[in-house]
């Protein structure tokens, strides 16, 4: 009994500290040509934090790169490539500064090991089959060797300058972007 008293006491003070409930949504800005194809980045940035504060979102998991058409923000990080359109008119930094303006975090998004621009020019870091073909699934993917070292080499470095350009970000979530049933 004394034991289960000790424990009830020190679960108390930690549940006063619990943290704020995270009420997250998904930001792909590849959706924004359907949706606002003649917008300003300033337009669409102001369209999709007031909604998203409207529906309560305290935390946006905001993309920053997407593996074929590259980076939503200016980057001249080797091999990454910006996104003609969006990424030149900096869609992901537009619509975190004014997120961070509302008090809101914003994770970005980015790809684990499925970069176009990287797999186009360095044939050697692409995963690989057992009968040493280049492993492609699907044609819009391009899977990198995690197991490369000039590939993790360059990946951190990758993390490291969307970071450093973009220093208060909550976090930053590698994703696979899609689901592979050949596996």
């Amino acid at each position: 009994m004394k034991i289960l008293m000790t424990l009830l006491f020190l679960m108390i003070p930690i549940t006063s500290f619990a943290l704020p409930q995270m009420r997250g949504l998904r930001v792909d800005p590849a959706y924004f040509y359907h949706l606002y194809s003649d917008w300003s980045a300033q337009e669409i940035a102001n369209k999709v934090v007031e909604s998203a504060k409207s529906a309560n979102v305290n935390t946006l998991y905001l993309y920053a790169y997407s593996p074929v058409h590259g980076a939503f923000y200016k980057t001249s990080y080797p091999l990454a490539h910006v996104e003609i359109d969006l990424g030149n008119k900096e869609i992901f930094k537009e619509i975190a500064q004014l997120a961070w303006q509302q008090e809101m975090k914003v994770i970005a998004v980015i790809p684990i090991n499925d970069f176009k621009s990287v797999w186009d020019e360095r044939a050697d870091w692409r995963s690989k089959k057992n009968n040493g073909e280049d492993y492609q699934p699907f044609t819009r993917t391009h899977f990198l060797s995690v197991w490369h070292p000039e590939f993790r080499k360059w990946y951190a470095g990758f993390v490291d300058d969307l970071i450093k350009k973009f220093p208060q970000l909550y976090a930053v979530e590698a994703m696979k972007p899609t689901i592979d049933c050949l596996w």
